[in-house]
């Protein structure tokens, strides 16, 4: 009998040795199979091509089959080494988004690196994507590699991120998708969602990812301590200059900025969080508004000249509130998922500042906006403000220079001058209501976790009862 399974399933056989032995054809190499049936989810170890093919055949029309990512010289000696990257993206009850942010993702790719994926089609959520690598690389290198691909979108919900773990299986194309009492086959498809024939997949046919092409960085420990830097008075000897596009190739710029610049020239792509922290960074190493529009208007796939020059104007301060934004800290572009981890730990752009020669006065006012010497209340407040908003506001806008506060930030200053009662607590709390709703003031309100700039005027159902103030 498994003659004869052997004999109809030649093409697999054939398939299962190239597949097996990936992109770069390493030899004498292992790789796990697993199998998922009636009696649970097993997976034995470190098999060879011509025991995984058997074991493929085998059970061919008989359940779920995997195959590591991984593979392995000497299994239990080495660490497992990978040729390609794989990510999985589905959704239950939404395949079409799946499949749409999947495409997505191998598009931006090979617009970017000239990379193609082999893209999979699972049978029922969605689409795997495979990233042929030129070289063969550790597990620390692949879940950076992993990470850095991913960084220009947001795939919550979508891309399953637990495919970063060093034992990861996936199902092997052209097998069975078994599921609650359906059948469906997983194979390869092209660009355009067509089946690819198993005879027709050669690795060969897929360009791989050039891992020259992505910067990882080490931070230098002598380039840590900014102060230090400053104090001693050591000027960096090289200068930041335009084009910002060749920014992107700069050991001066940070990685994270590298990833967004490269991003933007070569696929045009860059979310709103991304945009913000790109516009941010440039504008505290020195470039102007028409720089970075120019940029925008070069590159970018959506570009509308009156928005984008509206916003980039409202970052630099000069529209809206007219606040001194501060570029995004480390700390928040992790949160945003736009840190590729280099490791800096501070600001970006402290860390150009540490490597450029910077004009004093651009990184003098960003640290001392930093340090929160500067605000957006300087002394004309007094003079600009005094007819419309009352004395003791304009007073606490002087001496404390908050460019924000809350109603606890003006209670404690005015408790520092006279005792306040109750009564006088719930007049400044609806006389700083007022003046926002006359746009006097704007207000942040707290939104998961964030302060979200909802401005002045009034506002229906205020989205939480924690809320900022600050000078229009």
């Amino acid at each position: 009998m498994r003659g004869k399974v052997l004999r109809s399933t030649t093409w697999l056989s054939d398939f299962i040795f190239e597949f097996f032995y990936g992109p770069l054809k390493t030899p004498d190499i292992f790789r796990e199979f697993g199998m998922k049936s009636s009696n649970g989810f097993r997976r034995n170890e470190f098999l060879d091509v011509v025991e995984f093919t058997s074991r493929v055949i085998d059970h061919y029309d008989s359940g779920n089959q995997y195959i590591s990512v991984a593979f392995y010289n000497e299994p239990r000696l080495c660490e497992p080494k990978f040729q390609y990257l794989y990510y999985d993206f589905d959704r239950e009850g939404n395949v079409d988004l799946a499949v749409r942010k999947a495409l997505e993702f191998t598009n931006y790719l090979r617009r970017r690196f000239n990379v193609d994926p082999v893209l999979v089609k699972s049978g029922f959520k969605g689409l795997h994507v495979l990233v042929p690598l030129n070289q063969v690389v550790d597990f620390s290198t692949y879940s950076y590699l992993w990470e850095y691909l991913t960084k220009p979108f947001n795939y919550e919900g979508v891309l399953d991120t637990n495919v970063k773990e060093p034992r990861r299986l996936h199902r092997i194309p052209y097998t069975w998708n078994v599921k609650e009492g359906d059948k469906r086959l997983c194979y390869i498809v092209d660009y355009n969602l067509r089946k690819v024939e198993p005879k027709e997949f050669k690795w060969s046919n897929y360009n791989p990812l050039n891992i020259k092409l992505i910067p990882i960085i080490k931070i230098s420990s002598e380039l840590l301590d900014i102060k230090e830097l400053r104090v001693k008075g050591r000027e960096p000897q090289k200068p930041l200059l335009p084009p910002i596009e060749e920014l992107g190739n700069s050991e001066l710029v940070p990685p994270c900025i590298r990833n967004l610049i490269d991003a933007l020239v070569k696929a045009g792509d860059l979310d709103h969080n991304q945009r913000i922290a790109l516009v941010l960074y440039l504008k505290w190493v020195g470039f102007s508004v028409d720089d970075v529009v120019d940029l925008f208007r070069k590159y970018v796939k959506d570009f509308k000249e009156n928005i984008t020059r509206y916003q980039v104007e409202f970052l630099y301060g000069l529209r809206g509130s007219r606040k001194d934004y501060i570029m995004y800290s480390c700390d928040k572009l992790k949160a945003l998922n736009i840190c590729v981890g280099c490791g800096w730990g501070r600001n970006p752009v402290t860390y150009t500042y540490a490597r450029a020669s910077v004009p004093r006065e651009v990184s003098e006012r960003f640290f001392n906006r930093v340090r929160g010497r500067e605000s957006k209340v300087d002394n004309k407040v007094s003079t600009e403000l005094h007819n419309s908003l009352p004395p003791e506001l304009i007073g606490f806008l002087n001496e404390t220079k908050l460019s924000e506060f809350s109603y606890e930030d003006f209670r404690k200053w005015l408790e520092g001058r006279k005792s306040l009662t109750a009564s006088e607590w719930h007049y400044w709390e609806r006389l700083l209501r007022k003046l926002a709703e006359d746009g006097k003031l704007g207000r942040k309100f707290l939104v998961g976790g964030e302060w979200v700039d909802y401005g002045p005027g009034p506002i229906k159902n205020p989205p939480s009862k924690e809320v900022r103030f600050y000078v229009v």
